[in-house]
């Protein structure tokens, strides 16, 4: 048996412009027969490949590879994914856009998740407005997708379809220092 790992992390920097990759490989052989889900031969474990431009008023970020999706608790809440992500940010006014994968990440995973099928891929956008000097913040999010695998995305459900779509508004203030913040959520879902 041979197992072997590589492992990388480079960043490059110049004005308002910056760019990031890491990524962990592994190398498995053996003489005897492997079993599912290990493969012979090489795999990509992560990456995570990054681009921003950060300005006096706008700033965009893009993610390609293994991203982290973070809408709202009760959309899309810390969902790890092999696929792409991309934000822009004007003065107050934010847009967010994603398509990833809805397998769990990880080394059988093949491909970069870039195909937008609904059937097996999650895509969504959202919308964010800060009021106030950031005290008080309008969201919407949109998010549809489904899974072939009876996977339910870290949710419990007794019904048993895996495709559909969830719109939602949230509004959060803070006028007083974190002395007294709220947060409201509604969403719908099909």
């Amino acid at each position: 048996t041979f197992d072997a790992y590589l492992s990388t992390d480079s960043s490059f920097k110049e004005g308002n412009f910056e760019t990031s990759f890491t990524a962990n490989l592994r190398y498995y052989d053996q003489n005897a027969p492997i079993e599912e889900p290990e493969k012979k031969w090489g795999a990509i474990l992560d990456m995570l490949y990054t681009a921003s431009y950060t300005g006096e008023n706008l700033s965009t970020r893009f993610e390609l590879g293994d991203t982290t999706i973070d809408e709202s608790e009760n959309t899309v809440s810390s969902l790890t994914r092999r696929g792409t992500q991309l934000s822009a940010q004007y003065k107050n006014l934010t847009l967010k856009g994603f398509g990833v994968m809805s397998e769990e990440t990880g080394y059988e995973i093949e491909g970069m998740g870039l195909a937008f099928n609904a059937n097996d891929h999650l895509m969504g956008t959202s919308l964010n407005l800060d009021l106030f000097d950031e005290r008080m913040a309008v969201k919407a999010v949109y998010v549809r997708g489904g899974t072939k695998e009876e996977d339910t995305m870290g949710t419990l459900s007794e019904i048993p379809e895996y495709k559909g779509d969830v719109v939602g508004l949230i509004f959060t203030s803070d006028f007083f220092d974190q002395l007294f913040m709220t947060e409201f959520e509604i969403d719908s879902s099909n």
